[in-house]
């Protein structure tokens, strides 16, 4: 990813716009902050989440 291709920022960091280099597919890519107010249990809580849902408006977790 490109700093320059900055989405948004959040409670666990900023998020990028990237490609991954192999299949050419966008991919959304969190960069935590380690100062940010949301802690490492509310990260893993969302990476639990995400690897369970599937759905055509949601980010697939790789």
């Amino acid at each position: 990813f490109r700093l320059e291709s900055l989405l948004g920022e959040g409670g666990f960091g900023r998020v990028y716009k990237g490609r991954l280099e192999s299949t050419g597919q966008v991919v959304a890519v969190k960069q935590l902050d380690r100062n940010g107010l949301q802690g490492n249990r509310e990260f893993l809580a969302e990476v639990l989440m995400l690897s369970l849902l599937h759905h055509p408006n949601l980010v697939n977790l790789i």
